[in-house]
């Protein structure tokens, strides 16, 4: 029967289908699963996300490989580091994946090169992919989860053993201590003697 046919010729036997079958796209159901993943406009990804209050648990792998600034210079030797002699342009940075440890160029001039120290990050757009140096398993070792606001500041640490991997449960409680916001999640493997950052992952809290 059709919207068109005369209802004065309706079939008496005529059952009309009123029954509303809701049908969820496999791709929405997709899309609800927590944590989100944020893109810029070219497309690459830049974070993790969702929104305050919800639960959910991140994956934390023993990855080696990171990506960095495609101007980026990389040093893999221990205790290596830059000084007034080591050519760079103004912001460039240098990696030590060795140590861990990351400087900035503060110069202008190409005569007298000045380097400053600061924290080992991962950046969120990096484009030169990049091996970190840490073993898998150390002595002794064991895990941290720290996080840290948009300053840099710790927050909260969380320590497990030693795994090749960490599911990291964001609880209703530890959510509610995260209020909208930009926050990094550094995991680290540790000991008495060494720290090694094996993953990093940048979080927008809406």
């Amino acid at each position: 029967m059709s919207m068109f046919d005369n209802y004065k010729d309706l079939n008496p036997s005529y059952i009309p289908n009123n029954k509303n079958e809701v049908i969820i796209c496999e791709k929405e159901v997709k899309s609800q699963k927590l944590p989100h993943c944020e893109y810029n406009i070219k497309g690459k990804f830049i974070a993790y996300s969702w929104n305050y209050g919800d639960t959910l648990v991140l994956d934390f792998k023993k990855d080696k490989t990171i990506f960095v600034e495609k101007d980026a210079i990389i040093f893999e030797e221990k205790d290596k580091v830059p000084d007034n002699t080591t050519e760079g342009t103004y912001q460039q940075k240098i990696y030590n994946v060795v140590d861990f440890k990351c400087w900035i160029c503060l110069s202008r001039d190409s005569l007298d090169y000045v380097w400053e120290e600061i924290p080992f990050t991962i950046p969120v757009c990096g484009e030169k992919e990049v091996q970190l140096k840490f073993p898998y398993t150390i002595n002794n070792g064991k895990i941290s989860i720290t996080i840290y606001d948009f300053r840099n500041e710790k927050l909260e640490t969380f320590n497990y053993d030693d795994s090749e991997e960490i599911s990291f449960e964001i609880t209703e409680e530890l959510s509610q201590k995260l209020p909208p916001n930009v926050y990094k999640i550094v995991a680290r493997l540790y000991n008495d003697d060494n720290s090694y950052i094996f993953n990093q992952k940048i979080c927008l809290v809406r």
